[in-house]
């Protein structure tokens, strides 16, 4: 009986095939990693992640918002579910007076992600929705998020 095999399944097999097995850490090698990543970080990342948001964050996101912590640029392409809000999210709650800029693919996840962060203080703007934009009003920090989509 034939099976459809998506593009991302046949791309993983590819990967396993050519790239040698991946082990898990252990737990002291999680707990090592995750020391180093807060040692770049302010002291109360974790207690302010779960404040503000609820959970605690995964050791890949710390390590993004590490590379953050320390002006890397970077790019991170993760599947739907995978946190990636928090990566962007957490850096407006530890570095306030930072503009964290978001480029959205849609305008509808831009919108919402606008009204979580009003909800818990964070202010923000779309740049395409308010034509009238006080730029200086950007330029001084009002704005911690500044939200633009190419849509």
């Amino acid at each position: 009986m034939p099976f459809a095999v998506s593009p991302n399944q046949r791309l993983s097999k590819r990967l396993a095939a050519s790239s040698p097995a991946l082990s898990t850490p252990s737990p002291q090698q999680m707990g090592d990693a995750m020391e180093a990543l807060l040692s770049v970080l302010p002291s109360n990342t974790l207690a302010k992640c779960q404040e503000y948001f609820g959970v605690l964050p995964k050791l890949e996101q710390l390590k993004a918002v590490a590379k953050i912590a320390q002006g890397q640029d970077f790019i991170l392409i993760a599947d739907c579910g995978w946190g990636k809000s928090l990566v962007y999210f957490l850096p407006m709650v530890l570095w306030p007076s930072d503009i964290i800029l978001v480029i959205t693919p849609l305008k509808a996840l831009g919108n919402e992600q606008q009204q979580k962060l009003e909800s818990l203080g964070i202010s923000s703007i779309k740049l395409k929705k308010e034509p009238h934009v006080n730029y200086y009003h950007l330029g001084k920090g009002w704005f911690t998020a500044v939200f633009i989509s190419p849509e």
